[in-house]
């Protein structure tokens, strides 16, 4: 949204890597499922958030969700 102040962008950046920072630590422990609902959560925020977007494609490929593999590649080579 361009009527954001940067203040309000800033936030939501910090929010999304939270969230994307949360993922990570379920992603470690095993937790495919909130690793994955954490990612989302942040790629809600930030659609943008480059992070997010590999770290689910990690977790996609890891159950073999191929085409969301797939969706996340084409969002970061459009980001890229």
């Amino acid at each position: 949204n361009t009527n954001m102040s940067m203040q309000e962008k800033m936030q939501i950046a910090i929010q999304s890597d939270e969230l994307n920072n949360r993922g990570a630590n379920a992603y470690r422990n095993d937790d495919l499922a909130n690793a994955i609902k954490y990612f989302e959560q942040a790629l809600t925020l930030m659609p943008n958030n480059d992070d997010a977007l590999k770290n689910l494609k990690i977790c996609y490929k890891q159950i073999g969700n191929y085409q969301k593999v797939e969706e996340m590649e084409k969002k970061l080579n459009y980001l890229g």
